[in-house]
């Protein structure tokens, strides 16, 4: 805890979830606890404190999300604005200048923001964001996160401590046995696997290739006339070997974006087909898709290392075709 979790970034949320003035959510971080909020018109207005009140270090907030004008302690009604600053001391006359000529703020932590994702830190003087993603920003960007609508976002608890969690989705070794369903357009033996600096990792994953592991190379099986038709190529119209279907479908995508009025001509043609799949240092990974996102955290208990709290967030992109 002392020479990791409180000297680093973690992924809060996301913007989108807090897209008005006074719109809050609460970030918890093993036994601490956070108020990211947004407490301006600007995109990056977005503030993140100790969710604690300077008196007698109560709680400011209690429920997961919520919208305020400010946050008011409910044991002895201190009062903040979103800025943090103190907006009120209940009778304050009653208090000696002494202890309250400060009029604490809360306190903050550090809060930057990569395409609409809200991170923190509590070490005020750590690198910036970007230094420390690197250059998976510059990866990255052709999605766009920024402009992704969440549309799911759950939080279960695991009997296991977050590093187990954790690394079960950091490789694909596993896949034949857990998810051999995949096998049939699932590259699971030719993976790319690249470490860059600050602990960030990352897969590409090759969707639309049988998996060496299954004996049928010269069928076009189910699994992969399915992702054709994603794409409007049906059985009749595919030519050549199954494995060729990950370039017929890479090409056929863009023919398909343009029909729709979407914008495909940022990504490289393996991002169109397959799952670039990050680490992002200590406990998240993106799995990443020009359709849409999904992130999966992996949070310490608050005491307990043999357990922790999983959180799966979907994003996607809209689109205005219903049909797409």
């Amino acid at each position: 805890w002392d020479n990791m979790w409180t000297r680093i970034w973690t992924l809060a949320g996301v913007a989108r979830d807090i897209p008005d003035v006074g719109d809050y959510f609460r970030y918890d971080l093993g036994p601490e606890s956070f108020i990211v909020t947004r407490h301006g018109t600007g995109p990056n207005d977005i503030s993140a404190y100790y969710n604690v009140c300077h008196h007698r270090g109560n709680r400011l907030v209690m429920s997961e999300f919520g919208h305020a004008r400010s946050f008011k302690c409910a044991f002895h009604s201190w009062e903040w604005n979103l800025d943090g600053s103190l907006k009120n001391i209940q009778d304050r006359e009653t208090f000696r200048n002494a202890v309250i000529d400060d009029n604490p703020p809360l306190s903050p932590v550090r809060c930057e923001l990569w395409d609409g994702l809200i991170f923190v830190n509590m070490d005020m003087d750590a690198v910036p964001l970007l230094d420390f993603l690197g250059e998976v920003v510059d990866h990255l960007k052709p999605f766009h996160f920024e402009n992704m609508h969440i549309v799911k976002d759950l939080e279960t608890p695991w009997p296991c401590n977050w590093k187990i969690g954790h690394d079960a989705f950091i490789e694909v070794y596993h896949v034949h046995a857990v998810h051999p369903e995949i096998l049939t357009f699932f590259n699971d033996r030719e993976v790319q696997w690249d470490t860059y600096p600050n602990g960030m990792s990352r897969q590409l994953l090759k969707f639309g290739e049988i998996s060496p592991k299954l004996d049928d190379h010269a069928a076009l099986n189910e699994g992969l006339q399915y992702l054709l038709s994603e794409v409007d190529v049906t059985p009749e119209q595919f030519k050549g070997n199954p494995n060729d279907a990950r370039r017929v479908i890479q090409d056929a995508k863009r023919a398909w974006a343009a029909k729709r009025g979407i914008d495909y001509s940022e990504f490289t043609d393996n991002q169109l087909t397959d799952d670039w799949n990050y680490s992002i240092f200590p406990n998240v990974t993106f799995n990443a898709h020009p359709e849409g996102l999904l992130i999966q955290r992996f949070r310490p208990h608050r005491s307990d290392p043999e357990k922790m709290t999983y959180d799966l967030m979907v994003l996607i992109r809209p689109v205005s075709d219903p049909n797409y």
